[in-house]
């Protein structure tokens, strides 16, 4: 869920039309999620499923920390960024792929690789981050550049080291004892670093 929800959500970035206001449009996906994951948390509205699905407890005041700030940054990073910068897609790809792949894999292979810094996080949940983080980064890039909505346009030449940069800089981040906030500090990271890389 946490890796395939914003990819998904990104291939169709480019079926919106040009018009200003397509970018709130498409924002409102996440945040109408994010505000569901809200009232199920607070227990306003109840949802079974989503409880079982999204949380690793099944106490549902969990979608009120992880899966609320994904719905949210995911959001906002499509109204700050929308289609036309790298920095964006760059950051939510590196929040779904990396980050999500930094979890699945550091609870299934990293018992014996722990941190020193980091006791919670492994070597192979960040080097999965890492990997997941630059190939989904790029993927996402690259098909957004095939649609002509990168502006102006990026070679692969740009595209690939600022998407192993980002995924570099965001996997040293996803690191750090911070798993409860991870959700907002790595895609933040990642933002910042591909703005930084390709200037816009």
């Amino acid at each position: 869920m946490h890796i395939g929800n914003g990819i998904i959500y990104v291939l169709f970035w480019p079926l919106y039309s040009e018009h200003h206001v397509s970018k709130y449009v498409c924002a409102s996906v996440p945040l109408m999620a994010a505000g569901h994951f809200a009232l199920v948390g607070m227990g306003i509205v109840v949802d079974e499923a989503l409880v079982a699905s999204a949380t690793r407890t099944g106490d549902r005041k969990e979608l009120l920390r992880g899966p609320l700030l994904y719905g949210t940054i995911i959001g906002v990073l499509t109204m700050v960024f929308w289609r036309d910068s790298p920095s964006g897609v760059a950051a939510i790809a590196v929040l779904c792929a990396g980050d999500g792949l930094a979890d699945i894999v550091g609870r299934r292979m990293g018992c014996s690789n722990r941190l020193p810094y980091s006791p919670n996080k492994s070597a192979a949940g960040s080097a999965a981050c890492f990997l997941g983080g630059s190939l989904a980064a790029m993927a996402c890039l690259l098909y957004l550049q095939s649609w002509e909505t990168l502006q102006p346009d990026l070679a692969f030449q740009s595209i690939a080291p600022g998407s192993l940069l980002t995924a570099g800089v965001a996997a040293a981040v996803e690191s750090l004892p911070l798993a409860e906030v991870d959700n907002w500090t790595v895609p933040l990271a990642a933002a910042l670093t591909a703005r930084l890389f390709f200037g816009y």
